[in-house]
């Protein structure tokens, strides 16, 4: 028996269908059965050729209560048994999709006799999401809003349509971070060294020859946010750009250009995870390329991202993203001029109030402040930024898994 079984109901000894709706009971049993009904009443109300039964819609509810009242009594050995199936394939939907689990009613799938499988539960739960998040559009685009409107954004319904985004976008970050920790593991799970190239850590921050100008379906593309969270969105007056490899410029400009504004300019290198090819070059060490990159935008800022703008008014920052072997090597060469220091709160991690000279004259200088930062440092900050993010989700699976 699988889902709804018709009851095939007889008058007078013959097979006879009733004039309004029919007659059922839904069970799955691994065990099947015919259902038959006979009874006195259906004996005084079937018509004279004994085919049809002339009964109203109020006694056939009747009748199925009844029905259902016997049966359940008679199958409660098979309900309870499906609805500890149904349980567990509750509590496996909830660990797989957590962003879904608020959309689903537990009682009702748990209260009922059917064995209710996980493809049943996700679509149940994709319904009432698309129920709640067509209710938002309709009331968050209305102009002006009325009180039913703030009633609305305050609500369970609304909530759970905030915070199931929340758990994809959380669940995406803990994913990438998870990536960068091991692109930043020397060695793999058999113990060899692990090398990487600079492309594959660029690609995990930012695809190259990308170009983000505003907010607009732009955020699944950059992972610039592992840096510093007042990069997770762009605006009009906030932009950056990722230069194609092979292209004589820095891996990322991320540049301000509000009138109203003070002009900032950010010169981001990436460098390898397992080595940086120049990081304490006698010629051109990682700090010197970055001061070169920052001459080259102020000489010519349209060439280099297209950006009209008066440079001597810019604030130039530089960062390096290295190893933290191959900061220790840069700044233990020759070449660096300048005192930098350690950054209070990072193990690994410098900072130095630095200068780049312009036309190549050592007497005009322009200030520029550069940051070295180890990719261990980076990784540990990012992940305690969201830290309470995924702590939320890891109590979330835990009280599941207890609750199991």
């Amino acid at each position: 028996m699988h889902g709804d079984n018709p009851i095939t109901c007889f008058a007078r000894n013959l097979r006879a269908n009733l004039s309004i709706g029919k007659l059922n009971y839904s069970i799955d049993n691994r065990e099947g059965y015919t259902l038959y009904l006979t009874s006195d009443f259906f004996d005084e109300y079937v018509d004279t050729k004994g085919e049809r039964i002339d009964v109203s819609c109020d006694d056939i509810t009747s009748i199925q209560n009844k029905i259902n009242e016997i049966l359940n009594e008679q199958f409660k050995i098979v309900i309870a048994n499906n609805q500890k199936v149904s349980k567990k394939n509750l509590k496996a939907f909830q660990k797989k999709y957590p962003s879904l689990e608020a959309f689903v009613t537990e009682d009702s799938i748990i209260g009922d006799k059917n064995i209710v499988n996980e493809r049943e539960i996700i679509q149940s739960a994709i319904d009432e999401k698309s129920r709640i998040e067509k209710k938002f559009w309709n009331q968050i685009d209305k102009s002006p809003i009325n009180e039913e409107d703030e009633r609305f954004s305050d609500s369970d319904e609304c909530h759970k349509l905030l915070n199931s985004s929340l758990h994809i976008y959380v669940k995406h970050r803990e994913s990438v971070l998870k990536r960068l920790h091991s692109l930043i593991q020397k060695f793999d799970k058999n113990g060899e060294s692990k090398p990487e190239l600079e492309s594959t850590v660029h690609e995990l921050f930012i695809n190259r020859g990308t170009t983000l100008s505003d907010s607009s379906n732009i955020n699944h593309l950059h992972n610039l946010w592992i840096l510093d969270d007042k990069f997770t969105t762009f605006s009009n007056n906030f932009k950056a750009k990722s230069t194609k490899s092979g292209q004589a410029l820095s891996d990322v400009y991320i540049w301000a250009d509000d009138p109203e504004k003070t002009k900032q300019i950010l010169i981001f290198e990436l460098k390898s995870t397992t080595k940086a090819h120049n990081a304490g070059d006698k010629e051109e060490g990682m700090i010197a390329q970055v001061k070169r990159y920052a001459q080259d935008f102020y000489n010519n800022p349209e060439k280099v991202i297209n950006w009209k703008v008066e440079t001597q008014r810019v604030q130039y920052t530089g960062i390096i993203l290295a190893r933290k072997t191959d900061i220790d090597k840069e700044l233990s060469s020759n070449n660096v001029s300048r005192g930098y220091y350690q950054i209070p709160f990072l193990e690994d991690s410098w900072y130095g109030d630095d200068d780049f000279s312009i036309n190549n004259s050592p007497k005009n200088k322009i200030p520029i402040r550069i940051e070295l930062y180890s990719f261990e440092d980076i990784y540990n900050l990012a992940k305690s930024r969201n830290d309470v993010f995924f702590r939320l989700l890891k109590r979330e699976f835990e009280f599941l898994e207890d609750d199991n």
